[in-house]
């Protein structure tokens, strides 16, 4: 399947220039070390949930992180972390719910291998229909379409590609060598 990327920015209304300058970097240096700043964060408010932005800025100068104090309340504020402890007269904010993973080394995989194929499925099948509506020519159409279309888990490759490849590999190893 080809993707006419201008096409396809005009119609999302993006900028050419935008996006091929994402491409080239999609997550910048600032973005990272936020995010790792995040999750040390992260890491202090789980320990002890009654610590404030300005003690977890003291705390990650001791871990030699230099870092402002400014930045670890607006990082904590985006997070929603917040001590449990407030002044005198103020609301008294609650800890939240309980701290989510790693946002630095997350996997975005499928937690099992079918998940992603009965979703490509249901595309075509909605949950509860009778298969046996479709002619054998529609369902080969389907698999074909399927076959055909490129997964990121397989380095996008297609099924299809993967299946030769993994066949001749086979092949090769199966065959005697003369040495």
């Amino acid at each position: 399947m080809t993707v006419f990327r201008p096409v396809t920015c005009r119609v999302l209304r993006f900028s050419p220039q935008g996006y091929y300058k994402w491409l080239k970097a999609p997550c910048s240096k600032r973005d990272y070390d936020n995010a790792h700043l995040t999750n040390a964060l992260i890491d202090l408010h789980r320990d002890d949930p009654t610590f404030g932005y300005r003690f977890m800025a003291d705390e990650l100068e001791m871990l030699d992180e230099s870092v402002s104090e400014r930045r670890v309340w607006r990082l904590c504020s985006e997070m929603s972390i917040f001590s449990a402890f407030t002044k005198k007269g103020r609301a008294a904010k609650k800890p939240g719910a309980p701290v989510h993973d790693d946002l630095v080394q997350r996997n975005f995989t499928a937690s099992r291998p079918n998940e992603n194929t009965n979703g490509l499925l249901r595309q075509y099948f909605p949950k509860g229909t009778d298969v046996s509506r479709w002619t054998a020519e529609e369902l080969e159409a389907v698999a074909h379409a399927l076959n055909t279309r490129p997964r990121k888990t397989r380095g996008w490759k297609t099924p299809a590609e993967v299946l030769d490849e993994h066949l001749r590999l086979a092949q090769q190893a199966s065959v005697a060598s003369t040495d």
